[in-house]
């Protein structure tokens, strides 16, 4: 038995990569890739990077051609050109990876997260964002390629909590970890535990306080509601009807038996039926034909009947103005000096 028997084929005992099978994909397929892959408007780099690698982009292999076909996935030309430039086969998310680390020349041009966080989830996201900043820049090939699996740093540490609100960082500040031996997912996983168990059961007592606050807010603003319609029936039932234009005239201005003065057809008919030359009486006013009526009265009493007498009947077809019987017997029946006054004034008006 030689030393090499008792040894052992070097060869057959190193471990050597499982090999990977590949096939094309079709238009189809890339079409899925890039509507899933896509970076969205106003969405960062890391935050990109981050939604792709849960979505499995390191499960996705492309050759080049294939990376060259799914067009502007970062809406970044340097990094686009840059997925489709190897023509080996490789997983996306090593092409992003090295695209965007061929893009920019250090960690401070990348954003990690905008702004401070405010919820534990985006707390968590914000941790795993710097992880994949340090997948980025790293040069050393057998870095973690997956974020949960980077060790957190107190760089990494010290960052994340800055950016977290007052209510986590007495808990942050007293969280136990061991700088280059927890991974970041572990860490996570602390974080995710902390919520659940002391801030999830706050904010549901919250929700439930602003649910029953809501619920009181409503029942106050119906019971607000009924009361002001009650209130606006009552005075509606107590406001009477302003007059209408045309009734206010009418009141203001009665009929004429009503004001005590006799309307000028009488007259005329009183003036013509006892012999009076109308065409003189012609655009006269209402109180000369009054005047003239009185003296006709004065003067020949007699003569009233003798001229109805003498006087041929006038059909309602020869004359359209004949007034009732009643109207006729006396013309100037209620007429008074204060109305004759004030007809003359208004037939001078309208002169």
């Amino acid at each position: 038995m030689t030393d090499e028997d008792v040894a052992g084929p070097s060869h057959s005992a190193e471990e050597t990569e499982p090999e990977i099978i590949t096939r094309s994909l079709s238009l189809g397929e890339l079409r899925d890739l890039r509507r899933e892959f896509t970076r969205q408007t106003n969405e960062s780099i890391l935050t990109w990077l981050l939604r792709i690698w849960d979505a499995a982009a390191n499960d996705t292999i492309l050759d080049g051609s294939e990376a060259r076909q799914l067009g502007s996935l970062s809406r970044d030309v340097v990094i686009d050109q840059g997925i489709g430039r190897t023509q080996q086969t490789l997983s996306l998310w090593r092409r992003l990876l090295t695209s965007v680390r061929n893009r920019y020349l250090c960690k401070e041009d990348l954003q990690v997260h905008q702004g401070k966080w405010s919820t534990m989830e985006q707390g968590t996201r914000c941790l795993r964002e710097l992880a994949v900043l340090e997948i980025i820049f790293s040069e050393d090939e057998r870095f973690p390629k997956s974020p949960d699996d980077v060790q957190c740093t107190s760089q990494m540490w010290l960052r994340f909590a800055r950016l977290g609100p007052e209510m986590y960082s007495r808990y942050l500040a007293t969280l136990q970890w061991r700088e280059g031996e927890d991974k970041v997912g572990v860490l996570v996983n602390k974080l995710r535990i902390y919520e659940d168990t002391v801030t999830a059961p706050f904010r549901t007592h919250v929700s439930s306080v602003e649910t029953r606050l809501a619920e009181q807010v409503r029942s106050l603003i119906e019971e607000g509601h009924q009361k002001l319609k009650k209130e606006l029936k009552e005075e509606i039932y107590h406001i009477s009807p302003e007059p209408t234009r045309v009734s206010a005239i009418r009141s203001r201005y009665p009929p004429a038996r009503e004001r005590g003065y006799t309307p000028r057809g009488n007259l005329w008919s009183f003036l013509r039926e006892h012999g009076e030359d109308m065409r003189n009486w012609d655009g006269k006013p209402t109180s000369s034909l009054a005047a003239r009526v009185r003296e006709l009265k004065r003067e020949t009493p007699t003569m009233k009947s003798s001229s109805r007498a003498n006087t041929a009947p006038v059909s309602k077809a020869q004359n359209p103005r004949q007034y009732k019987k009643n109207d006729m017997t006396d013309p100037l029946e209620g007429t008074s000096g204060t109305y004759l006054q004030e007809e003359n004034n208004v037939y001078h008006d309208q002169e």
